[in-house]
C-alpha cells in the first residue's frame, strides 16, 4: 500500500528555502543548551565564591592550612569558569564539540579545585572531599545523558579528583603518611562512598532522564504529521511511519538525527541534497517526496510515500535467485528511474539491492521503488553539493573506477545495476570478499564469471550478455546510460515474459532452483554484509 500524496514543495523553491534556513538550522539546536550551560556555570560560579567564606573560617577556627592556598585554588577555578560564561556569551552559536570541550573544561577545573584544597586541608580526610559531590550535581542540571555518555562525561571529573589527591602523595609526605594511616583512610573511604553514590545516582538518573526524552520525541508531531514508531536506522537518519490526520494514512518521514548533524559537518549537507535530488525526479519507479521542513527545535525532515514490501536484498536472501524474466522486468524498472536521474545531471552511486525497494501499486506487484539518494552526485555547473576526498558507496556494487578513486558518473550507476542483476540472478553479487579492500581488488582486476557459468545451468544468452557488458572493467565497454541499459534489457527475449501475480506466492512456487549442489557450491545466498564506505582520500 502505497500513501497518496500528501503536499507537494514546489521543485524550484524547494533548494533555495533549504540553503536560506541552513546556518540557522544548525545552530537552533544548541541554542538551548548554550542559554543552559550559561546559566548554570554563572550559579556555579557564584556558589564556588561564596564558600571562601567557609576557607576563611577554616583557616581562622579549624587552623587547617594557609588562607592564600585556597584564595589560589578559588581565584584559578573561578577564572576559569568566568571565560566559560564569556564563551557561552558571546561569539557564534558553539558546536557540539565546543560545548563538549567547555562541559570538560569547566567541571575537570572545579574538581581538581576542590581536590587542592582537600590537600590543603587534612588530605585525605578532608571535609572537603563531598564538595565534589556538588561539582557533579551542578552538571547534572544542563546534562541528561544516556549512561554510556554519562559514565565517561561524568567520571572524567571524578577520576581527576582522586587523580589529584593521590598523586599528591608523590610531593607532599604528610599526604604519603596518610596512606598507612587507618583513620585517615577510613575518612576517605566514607567521603568516598559519597561521591561514588553521587557519581553513580547521576549516571543512572541522567540514563532515565535521556530515556523518556526519546519516549517523548517518539509522540511528537511533526507539523501535521504524528510519528507512530521507527522503521529503520540508517547512516545519517531514522525512518518512521507517521499518520496524516488530514488525509488519514500514512506516510514514511526521515528525519536527521541530531547526533548526526552534530558529528559530522557534511552530515546536514547529505541530508539536504537527498531531498534535493529526490524531489526532482517524478519517476514513478523513484521514492516520491511529497514534503519537509525543519521543526522549531532544529529538527530536518522530509516526507515520502509509505511502501509496504521488502527489499530486494531481503527477498532473494528469502527465496534465492529469481528467474531469468523476472529478474530482467525487475531491473528494467530500476534502470528507468535511474534513467531520469541522470537526465538531471544526478549520479545516484549507491545502486544495490538494500536501495531497490520491492512493493505493490494500483494492484501491479514487483513493483520497484529506487530509494535513499543520501549520496547521490549532483552533476551541474553551480553545483556545490558534490562530495570531494573520499570513497563513496558499497564496496559489493562499486565499479572499478570508483574503487579506484575515480568520479562517479552515469556508468558507475550502469555497473551497479549489472551487479544487481547478476545478485538477483544469481542469489550472490559478482565478487564477495571478506573485506572492502579484497572487494576493491575484484572489481578492478578480477574477470566476471557469467551468471550461467556460476549457477551451472543455461540463461538465456542476451541476458548473460547484458549482464557482462554492464560490468565491463572500462566504463567504455558499458552501457553509456541507465537508458541504455534499459532498452537492452527490454529487447532482450524473456522481456515481458513474467507474469504478474502476488509477488512473493509467484516467486516461491515460480522459481526455478537451480540444480542439486550449486547452492551448496555458493559462498552465501545473501549480499556480504559490507559495510558502506566512506573513507580513503580519491580525486573526486
Amino acid at each position: 500500500m502505497l500513501a497518496t500524496q500528501v503536499e507537494t514543495p514546489t521543485r524550484s523553491s524547494a533548494p533555495a528555502k533549504l540553503l536560506r534556513g541552513e546556518d540557522n538550522v544548525r545552530a537552533e539546536s544548541r541554542v538551548a543548551m548554550q542559554i543552559a550551560f550559561r546559566r548554570s556555570v554563572a550559579v556555579a560560579s557564584a556558589m564556588w565564591t561564596a564558600f571562601a567564606f567557609v576557607d576563611f573560617a577554616v583557616v581562622r577556627y579549624v587552623h587547617a592550612g594557609v588562607l592564600a592556598h585556597f584564595i589560589a585554588a578559588r581565584f584559578s577555578v573561578l577564572g576559569v569558569l568566568l571565560l566559560v560564561v564569556l564563551r557561552m556569551s558571546r561569539g557564534p552559536v558553539p558546536s557540539a564539540r565546543t560545548l563538549t570541550i567547555a562541559d570538560l573544561i569547566t567541571y575537570n577545573a572545579g574538581a581538581i579545585g576542590i581536590a587542592l584544597m582537600c590537600v590543603e586541608f587534612r588530605g585525605l580526610a578532608s571535609p572537603y572531599v563531598p564538595g565534589v559531590c556538588l561539582a557533579l550535581l551542578s552538571r547534572s542540571v544542563t546534562s541528561q545523558d544516556s549512561w554510556k555518555r554519562g559514565l565517561v562525561m561524568t567520571g572524567i571529573p571524578v577520576l581527576s579528583f582522586f587523580a589529584v589527591l593521590f598523586g599528591s602523595a608523590a610531593f607532599l609526605p604528610r599526604i604519603a603518611a596518610q596512606l598507612h594511616d587507618p583513620a585517615a583512610i577510613t575518612t576517605l573511604l566514607i567521603n568516598t562512598s559519597y561521591v561514588l553514590g553521587t557519581y553513580v545516582f547521576l549516571v543512572g538518573g541522567g540514563h532515565i532522564v535521556w530515556s523518556l526524552r526519546q519516549q517523548v520525541f517518539e509522540a511528537r508531531s511533526l507539523g501535521r504529521y504524528r510519528l507512530k514508531r521507527r522503521l529503520a536506522t540508517g547512516g545519517m537518519g531514522d525512518v518512521w511511519i507517521a499518520y496524516h490526520p488530514g488525509l488519514k494514512r500514512d506516510v514514511a518521514v526521515k528525519i536527521l538525527r541530531p547526533d548526526q548533524r552534530e558529528k559530522s559537518s557534511s552530515a546536514q549537507a547529505r541530508f539536504e541534497r537527498e531531498v534535493r535530488a529526490t524531489a526532482e525526479l517524478m519517476h514513478p519507479n523513484t521514492v516520491r517526496v511529497f514534503d519537509y521542513g525543519v521543526t522549531e527545535d532544529g529538527l530536518w525532515y522530509y516526507v515520502m510515500e509509505f511502501l509496504e514490501g521488502e527489499t530486494l536484498a531481503a527477498h532473494v536472501g528469502r527465496l534465492g535467485p529469481l528467474p531469468a524474466a523476472r529478474a530482467v522486468h525487475i531491473v528494467g524498472q530500476a534502470a528507468r528511474a535511474i534513467a531520469e536521474a541522470h537526465e538531471h545531471g544526478i549520479v545516484h552511486r549507491d545502486v544495490k539491492p538494500e536501495n531497490l525497494f520491492l512493493t505493490s501499486l494500483g494492484g501491479e506487484h514487483d513493483f520497484v521503488k529506487v530509494i535513499d539518494f543520501g549520496i547521490a552526485k549532483v552533476e551541474r555547473a553551480d553545483s556545490k553539493m558534490t562530495d570531494t576526498g573520499w570513497i563513496l558507496g558499497t564496496p559489493a556494487y562499486m565499479s572499478p573506477e570508483v574503487a579506484t578513486g575515480e568520479t562517479a558518473d552515469a556508468r558507475s550507476d550502469v555497473y551497479a545495476l549489472g551487479a544487481v542483476l547478476y545478485f538477483l540472478l544469481c542469489g550472490r553479487p559478482p565478487f564477495e570478499a571478506d573485506n572492502a579492500a579484497a572487494l576493491f581488488f575484484a572489481h578492478v582486476n578480477q574477470p566476471v564469471v557469467p551468471p550461467s557459468e556460476l549457477l551451472g545451468h543455461r540463461l538465456p544468452a542476451d541476458v548473460d550478455a547484458i549482464v557482462l557488458r554492464a560490468l565491463e572493467k572500462d566504463p567504455g565497454a558499458r552501457y553509456p546510460t541507465a537508458a541504455d541499459l534499459a532498452l537492452a534489457l527490454a529487447s532482450c527475449t524473456v522481456a515481458g515474459r513474467w507474469t504478474f501475480g502476488h509477488a512473493t506466492d509467484v516467486a516461491r512456487k515460480s522459481s526455478r532452483p537451480p540444480p542439486p549442489g550449486v547452492l551448496d557450491a555458493l559462498p552465501s545466498l545473501k549480499a556480504p554484509r559490507v559495510p558502506k564506505l566512506a573513507t580513503g582520500k580519491t580525486g573526486h
